[in-house]
């Protein structure tokens, strides 16, 4: 399982990898991304970023 940081049409949303609603929703990705850090630590797995396109484009591991 990741926690996925993706575009909403309120601005950015922190959402579980096969989650149908998103955990929190933000203005701005940076918000986002730092609510997913938390919940990733929390939950001992990855974040995966994307784009306003939805694409991939960088991740963080915080299985540690």
């Amino acid at each position: 399982m990741a926690i996925h940081i993706m575009p909403h049409e309120e601005g950015w949303q922190v959402k579980s990898s096969g989650a149908k609603k998103a955990y929190k929703v933000k203005r701005t990705q940076k918000e986002a991304i730092e609510v997913a850090k938390t919940v990733a630590k929390n939950q001992k797995t990855d974040t995966k970023i994307h784009n306003r396109k939805g694409q991939f484009r960088d991740c963080s591991n915080y299985k540690k």
